[in-house]
C-alpha cells in the first residue's frame, strides 16, 4: 500500500527523517513474486522541505510517533490474551476471521463492519481519502497509520497505486464506513513482505474509515451548473470540490506529471475565486485554501519554468500572508532563473530572516552569489570585447572606417592597401577577440570545471563570433560539452554541461 499523507498543501514539510524518496517507483507485483527482486535507487535530491506529497512509500515506520498517540491506536486484538478461556488454539487474526465475510471469493481478503457508512457503494475509478490503521498479526501497535500521522491518505481506485486488497476492501465501502480488513500476503506484501518492518508471508489487519470520495471531473461538472445553481451550492460543497481538485493535482504532482497537477490547481484555483461569500468566517476559511493553491501553482510553474507566473501566484500568496517563507523563497527562485539578481537576494534574504535554519533558502543565496561572480565576469569580458575589438558596421559611412554605430561596436575597418576613393568596396577584417577576454574566460570556465554544478548558461547575445568560438575551443579542451541556442528569437545562450 502506498502510504502517506498530507494537509492538502503539496509543500507542507514533513518531519525530519520521515521520508525517503526513490528515483523511480517499484513494482508490487515484481516484488511480490520474488522472482529475480527489485532493484531501487534513492533520490538524494529530494529533501523534506521539498513540497511533494509522499506517495511513493509502500510503508512508514512509527519511530517518530508520539507514545501516547500509538498507545490509542493499539489494537489489543492482534495478541494473544492469556486470561482467555477459549481453549480452541487460534491464532489472533484466526479468531478474528470468524466473524468477517470474504469479499474477494477466495479467502483473499475478509471484511467486517465496524461503523455503517451512508448512501451508495465507491463507484469505479474513483478519487477516494481514507484513514486507516495497518497491523501485523502479535503486535498491538499499527505499523502505519494515517490517523497517527494526522493526514488522511488519497488516491484512486483503478491505478494501482495501492496493494490489491485494498483496491478490493475499498470497492465495498460507503462514505463514513469504517471497516476492518484481514488481507492475505497474496494481496497484501506477497511472499517476501518489506523487510524489516513487514516479514515475509505476513496477513496484516487494515482498520479503514472511508472520508469521503468524489469523481476526479467534480469541478468540471460544477462549472457547467448554472450561475443559478452555483450560487445556491452550499458553501461547503464548493470547498470539497476545490479540496478534490487540489488533492488529484497533488497526486498527479507526486507522479512528476506537472502540468496535470496545474490543470487541477487551476480548477481549485477558479472555484474557491469565484465562490459567494457570505461572511468573514467563510472568506478566511476559502483565503486558506486558496493560498496553498496559489503555492502549488508558483512550484509547478517554477519546475516548468514559467518564472514570470511563479512571481505572480507568489504575488498572490504574499497578499494573503506577507511573510510566508515559501512565497518568498519560491519568488527569489524564480527572479533568480530570470537574472534579476538584486531583487532575486532581496526575496532570499527576506526568507532567510523568517527561516534562518533552511538549508535550501541558504544554498539558493550561495548559488545566486557565484553566479553574480560569474555574471560580472563574463560582463567584464564582453565589455572588453566591444570596446577593445574591431567590429563590422552596417550602418556606418562607407567613406570611413573610425565610426561608433548605435550599438556600441566599432565602425568598417579598412584594409591598408585599400583606397577610399577607387570604387572598389572595401575589406572588412574579422573581428578577433582580446587577450583580457581569452584570460578572463579561462579562468571562468576553469572555475566551472572544477564545481558541483553540472550546467551553466552564458548569455552570448553581445559576443562576437571569435569569442563564442573561443569559449567552445576552450570548452573542448576541458571536456566540456556545449551547446548554443536562442531564446525567445533574439537571447543567445551558450550552454555548458559536464560529460
Amino acid at each position: 500500500m502506498t502510504s502517506t499523507g498530507y494537509d492538502g498543501e503539496v509543500d507542507e514539510d514533513m518531519a525530519e527523517n520521515a521520508n525517503i524518496y526513490l528515483k523511480n517507483t517499484i513494482d508490487l507485483n515484481q516484488l511480490r513474486e520474488g522472482k529475480e527482486g527489485v532493484e531501487f535507487e534513492v533520490d538524494f535530491d529530494r529533501t523534506n522541505e521539498e513540497d511533494e506529497p509522499s506517495m511513493g512509500c509502500k510503508y512508514r515506520t512509527n519511530n517518530y510517533f508520539d507514545k501516547e498517540q500509538v498507545f490509542r491506536n493499539m489494537n489489543f486484538e492482534c495478541v494473544k490474551n492469556p486470561e482467555s478461556t477459549e481453549n480452541d488454539n487460534l491464532s489472533p487474526f484466526d479468531r478474528i476471521a470468524r466473524e468477517m465475510e470474504d469479499i474477494s471469493g477466495d479467502g483473499g481478503v475478509l471484511k467486517s463492519v465496524m461503523s455503517a457508512g451512508i448512501g451508495s457503494v465507491v463507484p469505479e475509478d474513483i478519487h477516494v481519502r481514507v484513514h486507516y490503521n495497518g497491523y501485523l498479526e502479535n503486535n498491538e501497535e499499527p505499523f502505519d497509520s494515517s490517523r497517527l500521522r494526522g493526514k488522511p491518505h488519497s488516491f484512486k481506485l483503478g491505478d494501482h497505486v495501492v496493494i490489491p486488497g485494498w483496491e478490493i476492501a475499498i470497492a465495498t465501502m460507503r462514505k463514513n464506513e469504517t471497516a476492518r480488513f484481514l488481507v492475505r500476503p497474496e494481496y497484501a506484501y506477497g511472499k517476501l513482505g518489506v523487510p524489516p518492518r513487514i516479514p515475509a508471508d505476513a496477513r496484516i489487519l487494515f482498520e479503514i474509515e472511508l472520508l469521503f470520495f468524489m469523481e476526479r471531473d467534480a469541478a468540471d461538472k460544477f462549472m457547467s451548473l448554472t450561475e443559478e445553481e452555483q450560487a445556491e451550492t452550499p458553501f461547503e460543497k464548493v470547498l470539497e470540490v476545490s479540496n478534490t481538485e487540489r488533492t488529484v493535482g497533488n497526486d498527479f504532482y507526486q507522479n512528476k506529471q506537472v502540468t496535470k497537477a496545474m490543470n487541477h490547481y487551476s480548477k481549485a484555483q477558479t472555484l474557491l475565486e469565484d465562490v459567494r461569500l457570505k461572511d468573514m468566517t467563510e472568506e478566511e476559511k476559502r483565503n486558506k485554501i486558496l493560498l496553498r493553491v496559489y503555492l502549488n501553482l508558483a512550484m509547478c510553474c517554477l519546475k516548468i519554468g514559467y518564472y514570470g507566473r511563479t512571481i505572480t501566484y507568489c504575488d498572490k500568496s504574499l497578499v494573503f500572508d506577507p511573510s510566508n517563507v515559501k512565497a518568498l523563497f519560491r519568488k527569489g527562485q524564480a527572479l533568480h532563473k530570470l537574472s534579476d539578481f538584486d531583487k532575486a537576494r532581496s526575496f532570499l534574504a527576506r526568507a532567510q530572516k523568517l527561516s534562518p535554519n533552511s538549508e535550501d533558502i541558504t544554498k539558493e543565496l550561495k548559488e545566486l552569489n557565484k553566479n553574480i561572480q560569474k555574471f560580472r565576469l563574463m560582463e567584464r569580458s564582453m565589455y572588453a570585447g566591444i570596446f577593445n575589438t574591431p567590429r563590422p558596421d552596417a550602418g556606418a559611412s562607407a567613406n570611413t572606417g573610425a565610426g561608433r554605430n548605435p550599438g556600441g561596436g566599432r565602425g568598417r575597418v579598412l584594409a591598408a592597401d585599400d583606397k577610399e576613393n577607387d570604387g572598389a568596396a572595401p575589406i572588412i577584417k574579422t573581428p578577433k577577440c582580446s587577450l583580457f577576454f581569452k584570460e578572463n574566460m579561462d579562468a571562468c570556465l576553469q572555475q566551472f570545471a572544477k564545481e558541483e554544478e553540472l550546467s551553466v548558461d552564458i548569455p552570448v547575445t553581445s559576443f562576437i563570433q571569435d569569442e563564442i568560438n573561443y569559449i567552445s575551443s576552450h570548452a573542448d579542451k576541458l571536456k566540456l560539452n556545449w551547446k548554443l541556442a536562442t531564446k525567445n528569437d533574439t537571447i543567445k545562450i551558450l550552454t555548458l554541461s559536464k560529460k
